[in-house]
């Protein structure tokens, strides 16, 4: 598949969105059938490449049946491939985080890519999840031990100075 995205190096310091954090954008908590001033703005954040997420969270929403599929290959320009820093950053992160994704799916969990792009490219991290359970760690954690700014979608609009 052909990387449609911008070099990551030519982009200013954006956000890197987790799939938990797009599901509850979409589904949750702003639906965009009410709140579309909200996701014109977050189109024109992928179309400026500073929103940002691994191909990976594409294909675990791409695996749904819902509108928020149509959303993410309407957007596909925000997904990127990983290079070869976050290749090499995914593998330290799962050397030292294990248990950060669930051994036993068949399918490439997303979170270690998204801390990765977020670290390589000195972004911040969007996502839902709260601090993990001893032995089980979640995003944050593992951001906040690796030095990567972490937030929810609302700190996120904080970040961008946004009010509706």
């Amino acid at each position: 598949m052909r990387q449609e995205s911008l070099k990551l190096d030519s982009r200013p310091p954006g956000h890197v969105i987790d799939t938990s954090a797009l599901i509850d954008l979409h589904q949750v908590v702003y639906a965009p059938d009410v709140f579309r001033t909200l996701w014109t703005n977050l189109a024109e954040l992928v179309d400026r490449g500073v929103l940002l997420a691994p191909r990976e969270v594409y294909n675990e929403i791409v695996r749904g049946n819902d509108a928020l599929v149509t959303w993410a290959k309407q957007h596909k320009r925000m997904f990127c491939d990983p290079d070869g820093e976050q290749q090499s950053l995914v593998r330290d992160i799962l050397r030292r985080f294990p248990r950060l994704v669930d051994s036993t799916k068949l399918t490439p969990a997303a979170d270690p890519f998204v801390i990765a792009l977020a670290e390589a490219g000195m972004h911040t991290v969007v996502c839902s999840e709260k601090s993990g359970m001893p032995g089980r760690p979640r995003i944050p954690g593992v951001c906040k031990a690796r030095n990567v700014r972490c937030v929810d979608s609302l700190g996120m609009f904080r970040d961008l100075k946004w009010s509706f």
